[in-house]
C-alpha cells in the first residue's frame, strides 16, 4: 500500500512539474506524448527550484527500498506449487493443480475396457448406476491414472461414463481469483496487489514504524496449522533489557507439529495397538 501511494504521488508531481514549467503551450488540435520519467536536465532543473521537496522524496524512495518484506524471505521455505498447496487447505475443493491431459479420451476408453463388464462402441452410453461394483474399479483407476479423484460430494452426479469424463475435462487450480490476479502480470500499472501482507518486522528500522511495535512484549504469534506451516513468529522482547538478537525463529516451519515426519513416524507406530480399559 505504502509503496503504491508513494509512486502514484510521485508520478503525478512528475507529470505536473512537465505540465507546468518544462511543457509548451500546445496549439488547438495538436497533440503529444507526456511520458512518465523526467530527463537529466528536467530534473536538474526541478532539484534548483524545489530542493527541500526532491530530498525528501529521494530520502522516501530509499527507505522503502530497504523495508524489509519477510514474505519474500519465506519464500525460500517452499517452491510456489508446495505454498499454494498448503495454503489452500481447508478452504479451496482442491488442494492441487489439475489439467487434463491430451489423451484423456483415449484413458478413459482403456479404464473402461478393462474395468467394466458391460461392453459398448459408445462408452459414453454406458450406464453405472446400476452396476456400483464396475463403477468404484472405474473411478478408482482413473483416479490412479490420472492423480485426480472424484470427491464424495459428486459421486451421486456420477451416473453414466460420459460423466466421469466431463469431470475429467475440467481443469482444477488452487489458487483464489485474486491470487491470479495478483501474479498476473499484465494487470495496469496504477494497481498494485499482494498476495500476502506486509507483516511486522521488529529489525525493519527503515519502516514507518521504525521497527517498534505497537504492543511492548506481546504479538509476533501465528495462529492456525495452515498458517504455522508458512509464516513465521518473531520473538518479542518482554523487557527493555532483553537482547533480540534473533527476532524470527528460522527452525524448520513443520516441527513438533502432527505433519512432521517424525512426529507422524511415532503417532502411525501404534495404530494397531489396542487398550483395554480395566473397570476394576
Amino acid at each position: 500500500m505504502i509503496n503504491g501511494r508513494f509512486l502514484s504521488i510521485r508520478t503525478s508531481r512528475i507529470i505536473t512539474t512537465r505540465n507546468g514549467f518544462f511543457g509548451k503551450k500546445k496549439k488547438s488540435g495538436e497533440k503529444f506524448e507526456t511520458s512518465i520519467g523526467l530527463t537529466d536536465k528536467e530534473e536538474g532543473a526541478l532539484r534548483s527550484r524545489f530542493p527541500n521537496i526532491v530530498s525528501n522524496v529521494d530520502r522516501t524512495s530509499k527507505k522503502l527500498s530497504k523495508t524489509i518484506d519477510i514474505t519474500k524471505e519465506d519464500s525460500v521455505l517452499f517452491s510456489e506449487k508446495e505454498y499454494d498447496s498448503i495454503r489452500a487447505r481447508g478452504i479451496l475443493p482442491f488442494k492441487y493443480v489439475y489439467n487434463p491431459p491430451s489423451n484423456l479420451k483415449d484413458i478413459v476408453v482403456n479404464a473402461v475396457s478393462s474395468t467394466m463388464t458391460t461392453k459398448e462402441d459408445d462408452f459414453n452410453k454406458i450406464d453405472l448406476s446400476n452396476n456400483l461394483k464396475d463403477k468404484a474399479a472405474l473411478l478408482i483407476k482413473l483416479g490412479k491414472d490420472l492423480s485426480h479423484s472424484i470427491p464424495n460430494s459428486k459421486l451421486h452426479e456420477i451416473k453414466t461414463v460420459a460423466d466421469v469424463y466431463n469431470f475429467y475435462l475440467e481443469p482444477i487450480n488452487n489458487t483464489t481469483e485474486y491470487v491470479n490476479m495478483a501474479r498476473d502480470s499484465t494487470i495496469p500499472n496504477n494497481v498494485f496487489m499482494r498476495e500476502e501482507p506486509f507483516r511486522f518486522h521488529p529489525d525493519d528500522v527503515e519502516a514507518y514504524h521504525g521497527g517498534v511495535t505497537a504492543f511492548p512484549g506481546e504479538g509476533g504469534e501465528v495462529y492456525g496449522l495452515r498458517n504455522k506451516r508458512i509464516h513465521r513468529q518473531f520473538n518479542p522482547r518482554k523487557e527493555w533489557f532483553d537482547y533480540e538478537e534473533i527476532s524470527y525463529d528460522y527452525k524448520k516451519p513443520d516441527a513438533d507439529l502432527p505433519w512432521d515426519p517424525r512426529i507422524a513416524e511415532k503417532m502411525d507406530r501404534y495404530v494397531n495397538k489396542r487398550y483395554k480399559i480395566n473397570n476394576n
